[in-house]
C-alpha cells in the first residue's frame, strides 16, 4: 500500500458514519458510473445477508437448530434489540420468550379444499398411517400410536413466511402445561362492537399499570389481549386474573354486554383428561400479516410500523404482581361485602358481573 493511499484510508477511517454517508452520496450524485456501482455493492451485500439468514434456518437439520426443548429461554432475558431488520434466528428466539406453551406438542391448521371445512389437528409422526392413526374417532391424545412431533424453529420459520396457499403452517400453540401452569394469559373478543370492549380492557390496565398487547385476530374482525407471564403461573390465577380485568371493564361501561367476549387461553384451570387442553393461533402468520392481519395495534387499531421492535418492548408480569392484584380485588370486593361469583359453564368459568367501581 502506497503511503498516498495509507494517508487517505487513514483520513477516510477518521470519519463518523454520517459523515462517510454523506460523502459517498455526493460523490454517486455526480458520477452515474460510480452510483451504479455503489447500487451493485449494495444489493449483492444485501443478497449475501438474506441468504446467509435463510440457510441459518432452512439448511440446518433440524437436530442442528436450538429449539425451545433442548434450551428453554430464561424468564429473565431481554430482547431489546430485534427489529425487522433482526435475523429471523432472533426474531424467533424473541418469539419463543413471549409465546412459551408446550413445546413437546402443538397444533397445525388443516383445511378441506374441496369443502371449505378447517381446523387444527396435533402434529404427529403416525397421523393418517393405516393401522395406527384414527383421528376421526379417537382423540390424539388418548391415541395409543400418538408420537406428537416437538415445536421447533423450522416450523416457527414456516409460521412467519406463511407460504402456504390454504394456511396450513399456521401453528396452534397449547397453553396449558402438564403441569396446570401456563406463561401467558389471552383473551379473545370477536363479535360486532369487539374494538369498544378491547379499548375498555385497554384502559382497565392503563389504570393499574398492567402491561398488555393488543392483536388483530387473523379473521380481522376480533382482537387477542395478551398478558405475558415472567415465569410460570398457575392456569387458575392467571384465568381469576382474566376474570378480575372483564369485570372491571365491564363495570367501567355499563352499557357494554361484553357479548363479543369469546374463551380465554388457556380455557381450563387444570389439563382434561385425554386432552391436551385448547390451543391459541399463533400471530404474525406470513400470509394473514400480508393482509394486515394477525398484527399488533395501538390504541387507535393501527399496526405497529416495527412489529419485532414493539414485540422487543413488551413487559410481563411477574408472578407476585398476579397475586397482588389478585389480593387487592378481593380485598377491596370483602371490605364492601361484594362477591365474586363463579358459575360452572362447559369447564371453564361464565362472566360475572361484580361491583367494583375503582381499585
Amino acid at each position: 500500500m502506497s503511503d498516498e493511499f495509507a494517508d487517505f484510508h487513514q483520513n477516510l477511517s477518521s470519519l463518523s458514519k454520517d459523515e462517510l454517508v454523506s460523502l459517498i452520496t455526493s460523490i454517486a450524485e455526480s458520477d452515474d458510473d460510480v452510483c451504479e456501482k455503489i447500487k451493485i455493492i449494495l444489493k449483492n451485500k444485501f443478497l449475501r445477508l438474506q441468504n446467509q439468514n435463510d440457510c441459518d434456518l432452512k439448511l440446518k437439520t433440524p437436530s442442528g437448530l436450538q429449539t425451545e426443548n433442548s434450551v428453554s429461554p430464561s424468564p429473565e432475558s431481554k430482547y431489546f434489540s430485534v427489529t425487522r431488520q433482526s435475523s429471523a434466528q432472533e426474531k424467533i428466539n424473541l418469539y419463543k420468550s413471549l409465546f412459551r406453551g408446550r413445546t413437546d406438542v402443538y397444533a397445525l391448521r388443516w383445511k378441506n379444499a374441496k369443502s371449505g371445512k378447517s381446523g387444527y389437528s396435533p402434529v404427529c409422526k403416525n397421523k393418517w398411517v393405516q393401522g395406527k392413526c384414527n383421528i376421526k374417532t379417537r382423540p390424539c391424545a388418548m391415541c395409543p400410536f400418538n408420537e406428537p412431533v416437538a415445536l421447533d424453529d423450522i416450523a416457527i420459520l414456516k409460521h412467519f413466511r406463511g407460504d402456504d396457499s390454504l394456511c396450513r403452517d399456521v401453528i396452534g400453540l397449547y397453553p396449558l402445561m402438564p403441569d396446570n401452569t401456563c406463561f401467558f394469559l389471552a383473551l379473545d373478543f370477536d363479535e360486532k362492537d369487539w374494538q369498544e370492549y378491547a379499548s375498555a380492557i385497554r384502559q382497565v390496565c392503563l389504570k393499574n399499570a398492567i402491561p398488555a398487547c393488543f392483536e388483530i385476530s387473523r379473521s380481522g374482525n376480533g382482537v387477542h389481549i395478551w398478558f405475558f407471564f415472567e415465569e410460570a403461573v398457575s392456569a387458575k390465577n392467571a384465568r381469576l386474573f382474566g376474570e378480575i380485568i372483564l369485570n372491571l371493564a365491564m363495570n367501567q361501561r355499563h352499557e357494554l354486554p361484553f357479548s363479543s367476549f369469546g374463551r380465554m387461553f388457556p380455557n381450563q384451570d387444570e389439563m382434561p383428561k385425554g386432552s391436551y387442553g385448547n390451543l391459541i393461533a399463533l400471530p404474525l402468520q406470513g400470509r394473514a400479516v400480508r393482509e394486515g392481519k394477525s398484527v399488533f395495534v395501538d390504541e387507535n387499531f393501527v399496526p405497529y410500523s416495527d412489529q419485532w421492535a414493539y414485540l422487543s418492548s413488551v413487559k410481563k408480569l411477574s408472578a407476585q404482581d398476579l397475586n397482588s392484584f389478585i389480593k387487592k380485588v378481593w380485598r377491596y370486593c370483602e371490605d364492601r361485602k361484594f362477591s365474586f361469583r363463579e358459575n360452572k359453564c362447559h369447564g371453564s368459568r361464565k362472566t360475572s358481573r361484580i361491583v367494583v367501581r375503582k381499585i
